[in-house]
């Protein structure tokens, strides 16, 4: 599956598999490969619906990750879980999701080793 997005240039096609992170920034979302981010007029919820199936999960309210794109999880002093993806960036998880999220994680890793 792919996203269109709208850029300076005219408009980029975006693959769903090469996306780290999806950001909620308003009525749109900001599309995160890498460094690089795209904006594209859809509201998180409708979007989720769409890139769940694609490994997606929601890290918190504003938030949603591609679970192979996690490198690692780490908490801090306070007890604050952080996955941090290949990329780079630190995305926070919210106490709320950090079940879901870390079962999410164990069940990528479990389906990669039966492979």
């Amino acid at each position: 599956e792919s996203i269109v997005v709208t850029t300076t240039r005219g408009a980029t096609v975006l693959q769903v598999s090469e996306i780290d992170w999806i950001e909620a920034a308003g009525n749109y979302v900001q599309l995160w490969i890498g460094k690089r981010s795209y904006f594209h007029r859809e509201s998180l919820q409708t979007l989720e619906e769409r890139v769940s199936k694609h490994g997606f999960a929601r890290a918190h309210r504003r938030a949603l990750v591609r679970i192979s794109g996690v490198k690692e999880l780490v908490r801090t002093r306070a007890g604050a879980l952080i996955a941090i993806l290949n990329s780079g960036a630190r995305i926070p998880i919210s106490r709320r999701r950090s079940s879901t999220f870390t079962a999410a994680i164990r069940d990528l890793g479990v389906a990669q080793a039966e492979k």
